[in-house]
């Protein structure tokens, strides 16, 4: 698959890789805190909050001097940051990429939710690791989706943007779904996700975390989704 086609070090699959799924967590509840609070993306909305939380959260899980790490702090820094060409396509596309082509990004992921909610209560052992392999699983389909839908809405430019703004989680998610999908069942407590922290997902939110990436935008829309059973 072309999203999942990451090369790791060998030398560093059991540690690195590991702590990667330790900060795609990280990544994921960072996004959904501050989304959650403002009702909006985060993403430059509230970058000095959102780049705080992502170092706070690369550096308990001690991947904080790793290039995937850095490569998503500076790609947000750049997209937030006046006078760069990020900040320009940021400014000229992120109204169509996040709020024109919601409901359509909603269509692409509802294949997914549907297997997530045949999962039943979030509480239950391993929740995170199953959602994470359906997200996976759907990966590379729902990429195409969005990225058509957008194309049709916000034209190519639009699409180039919304892939350069989400290769670096795209990069962290691919390492967290290589992991999830050999690691035993020793690490899931470490990374068992605070269902008694998540609430209701707003639209907003929501689907602005799947236009930037759906891997994430999988496991935000999964908590909207069981909750409102």
């Amino acid at each position: 698959m072309k999203l999942l086609n990451i090369v790791l070090v060998i030398g560093f699959l059991g540690v690195v890789s590991c702590d990667m799924k330790c900060m795609y967590y990280k990544f994921y509840l960072c996004f959904t805190t501050l989304a959650l609070q403002y009702n909006r993306s985060p993403l430059c909305g509230s970058h000095i909050e959102l780049d705080l939380c992502l170092e706070s959260g690369a550096r308990s899980c001690g991947v904080e001097d790793t290039n995937t790490v850095k490569e998503i702090i500076r790609v947000y820094a750049e997209t937030c940051t006046p006078g760069t060409s990020m900040n320009a396509m940021f400014h000229k596309h992120h109204h169509c990429v996040s709020i024109t082509a919601a409901a359509g990004n909603s269509q692409c992921l509802r294949p997914m939710f549907t297997e997530i909610r045949a999962l039943g209560s979030p509480r239950q052992a391993n929740y995170g690791d199953k959602v994470m392999r359906i997200a996976c699983k759907h990966d590379e389909a729902g990429t195409r989706c969005i990225n058509n839908n957008i194309r049709n809405l916000c034209g190519q430019e639009a699409v180039t943007f919304r892939t350069n703004l989400s290769n670096p989680t795209s990069t962290l998610s691919n390492e967290a779904c290589r992991l999830v999908s050999q690691q035993s069942s020793q690490y899931s407590n470490r990374y068992k996700r605070d269902t008694n922290s998540e609430n209701e997902m707003p639209f907003l939110a929501y689907h602005v975390a799947a236009a930037l990436h759906q891997v994430p935008g999988f496991n935000l829309g999964s908590t909207m989704l069981q909750n409102r059973e």
